[in-house]
């Protein structure tokens, strides 16, 4: 069955979590209590899970200092923490 799940991410840091095989991104921003997390459509029957990397880079971060080559990611938004930075959050499949 497709739906919409919510997943918790790390700001200001790397995240590798666990995703159903044909998972579709759809947006990144805080949940109601404040909390940046993705959204994103995926098969509840889906029985195969595939491992995904985000990450996230702050507003004015050199891309060349950067742990990860961040040219190898997909690009899935920005979110402002309601403290001080603007996120910008990548992600990659590691395996299929």
């Amino acid at each position: 069955m497709r739906t919409i799940y919510k997943y918790e991410m790390p700001p200001g840091g790397g995240s590798v979590i666990s995703l159903p095989q044909g998972f579709k991104p759809l947006s990144v921003g805080l949940d109601p209590r404040g909390v940046i997390c993705m959204w994103a459509e995926i098969d509840t029957k889906v029985t195969k899970y595939v491992k995904v990397d985000f990450a996230a880079i702050g507003t004015g971060w050199p891309f060349e200092e950067f742990p990860v080559n961040l040219d190898e990611y997909t690009f899935l938004g920005t979110v402002y923490d309601a403290m001080i930075y603007m996120w910008h959050y990548y992600y990659k499949v590691l395996e299929s």
